[in-house]
């Protein structure tokens, strides 16, 4: 058993991509080695510009430790690879696959660590161009991953690429044309566009990711210097339309880099760590506990109006306590109820009203 993290490096050739592919691998305090108990996955999926030493920088390195050392992460084999300007995807031309890539360096991880590679036990990180990435990664295939958390993902709001404005071209559509035609066409494929684009991938598999109940984490800062948070919201107003429960963050003030980006990493992972939590209760159990007999009786009270005093010391519970939460919906009248369980439901959706 040790009591502090490791660093460790390797490098994956396969025809799917050019050269070989550096990687690093943080391991958790008290890693028992290949032959321990199999850890969740996480794949950090770096931005552009960055490569897989990024996990070893001493703020990112730093909030694995800090979060590992509170156990608010859970330990896991944290793996990130040097994905280069791919964009992390498949190019259209198909000299480079790192979608593909993507699932054999999974596979990889799992023969190389006691990881898992099903989809209840790999979660995906990514930052900016990773944010792409692991958002395009995980709607295309819900089933294969159980969370992913996604920072300041500069998504085109739009589903045609017709549409799409130099404001919001940026990595993606403002490469050299010899880059542009291998990745997505030069001009870029209709077709292609819409098969890979994030929202279009939302609104056409809307179904499949609803049923695999995928955890989905979207952020963008207000101010980012690439527009990012108009694809950010654009993505959450696609994934609210089709009830596709999500968290999302629109940031004040903050840029596409600087000093935010350190709590910012933190509060990504720290939901993945929620998350992961959560999923261990299983799908079918409720995540809270029950009240007492007294509290629930009092509530239930206090809602028909029926209580004249404060709540004897039995029948006291906080709101600050998740037992609050049971009672509270068990309390409420059936008019209220009929409605507590469907939270994407909202008034205004999809051109409706009062559903």
């Amino acid at each position: 058993m040790t009591a502090s993290t490791q660093l460790e490096t390797g490098s994956v050739s396969h025809s799917l991509v050019k050269g070989d592919v550096d990687y690093c691998v943080l391991l958790p305090p008290g890693y028992d080695g290949p032959s321990g108990e199999a850890l969740p996955l996480l794949l950090h999926m770096h931005g552009g510009g960055l490569n897989c030493n990024f996990i070893n920088e001493p703020e990112v390195r730093g909030v694995y430790e800090q979060l590992w050392r509170e156990g608010a992460l859970p330990p896991m084999i944290v793996a990130c690879y040097s994905a280069r300007g791919s964009v992390h995807f498949n190019y259209r031309d198909g000299s480079e696959r790192w979608e593909d890539f993507a699932f054999l360096f999974i596979d990889h991880m799992a023969k190389s660590y006691p990881a898992r590679a099903d989809g209840g036990g790999v979660y995906l990180f990514g930052i900016s161009m990773g944010a792409l990435g692991s958002i395009r990664l995980s709607f295309k295939y819900p089933d294969k991953f159980a969370a992913v958390a996604a920072m300041e993902g500069v998504y085109n709001p739009a589903f045609d690429i017709s549409d799409v404005r130099p404001r919001n071209f940026a990595l993606n559509l403002n490469r050299p044309a010899a880059e542009q035609e291998q990745i997505w066409g030069h001009p870029p494929d209709p077709e292609f566009y819409r098969a890979n684009n994030q929202a279009n991938l939302a609104r056409d598999n809307a179904d499949q990711i609803r049923k695999s109940r995928l955890k989905i984490y979207i952020e963008s800062g207000d101010r980012d210097c690439l527009n990012a948070h108009d694809g950010a919201e654009f993505l959450h107003r696609i994934l609210w339309e089709q009830g596709i429960e999500h968290e999302y963050r629109l940031l004040h003030h903050c840029d596409h880099m600087g000093a935010s980006l350190r709590w910012r990493i933190e509060d990504a992972h720290r939901w993945i760590g929620r998350m992961v939590a959560l999923q261990a209760l299983g799908r079918n159990e409720s995540p809270y506990p029950q009240p007492t007999a007294e509290q629930q009786s009092y509530l239930t009270r206090a809602f028909r109006g029926e209580v004249d005093a404060p709540p004897n010391e039995k029948e006291t519970l906080s709101l600050f306590d998740d037992a609050a939460i049971t009672a509270h919906r068990t309390a409420m009248p059936d008019n209220i109820a009929r409605y507590a369980d469907k939270p994407l439901d909202g008034v205004f959706r999809n051109g409706e009203k009062n559903r």
